[in-house]
């Protein structure tokens, strides 16, 4: 059981009923993320805990890809209860959008990989670079759970105003004051299952007739950018 009271996902099956990918498909998959997690260590490793270094080990075999209507099945039994409204923003949760977009940029940067960028990507990637380059590697160990001095980290989430958080994750902000926000197939492109360290992708199914070759190379792009992201949500502290 997890610590919410529901049931483990038993993730071997689950891969083998929803994925979409074939063995060897599921093979180049874990070969890829391992590539980006070569990425990860050699940039921030030195900010990223031990027990988390164990455990990332493991993240390249939890991952899976599914098409539309399997998600739609899962995600149904994966919901999580909305958290209580809560009356001030939740910067620790704007900490982790901000700072998976800009590590998941810089990581398919290292790749070769920038296509899948959108503007508000960008946005949010520069909002993060400004508080690296005031703050320096704190920024890094908060992020990634490492011991910083409070008066730091207080410091470095005061930085997330509601202006800004509004500005730079429209969308996003109702979600970060703590309403909460209904994820659904429709709206969903990655989902992370923390308590297992599973990450589920979706992908929209090949559409039928022919597919230009910059359609296609902007799709793929979008699916790396979404395998990035999620795999850097995996390397946050458990709390959030």
């Amino acid at each position: 059981m997890n610590e919410d009271g529901s049931a483990q996902v038993p993730f071997d099956s689950l891969r083998m009923d929803a994925s979409i990918l074939s063995p060897e498909e599921q093979k180049s998959l874990e070969n890829k993320i391992a590539s980006m997690q070569k990425i990860i260590d050699k940039k921030w490793g030195a900010f990223i805990p031990k027990e988390t270094h164990e455990r990332a080990i493991e993240f390249p075999k939890h991952m899976i890809l599914v098409d539309q209507e399997n998600f739609s099945e899962l995600y149904e039994g994966w919901a999580e209860s909305k958290q209580p409204i809560q009356e001030d923003l939740n910067r620790e949760l704007v900490l982790s959008e901000l700072g998976s977009r800009y590590y998941s940029q810089e990581v398919l940067k290292d790749l070769g990989i920038e296509e899948a960028h959108t503007k508000l990507d960008l946005e949010a990637h520069a909002q993060y670079l400004k508080l690296v380059s005031k703050y320096g590697n704190d920024v890094h160990k908060l992020f990634f759970g490492s011991t910083i001095n409070p008066r730091v980290e207080k410091s470095i989430l005061a930085e997330f105003t509601p202006e800004m958080v509004e500005q730079v994750l429209p969308g996003y902000y109702e979600e970060a004051v703590g309403n909460g926000t209904e994820m659904t197939s429709e709206n969903a492109r990655g989902f992370t299952y923390t308590p297992d360290s599973l990450v589920v992708v979706k992908r929209k199914d090949v559409p039928e007739g022919a597919v230009s070759e910059r359609k296609m190379k902007r799709r793929e792009g979008i699916e790396n950018h979404d395998l990035a992201h999620e795999l850097i949500h995996l390397y946050e502290p458990p709390q959030r």
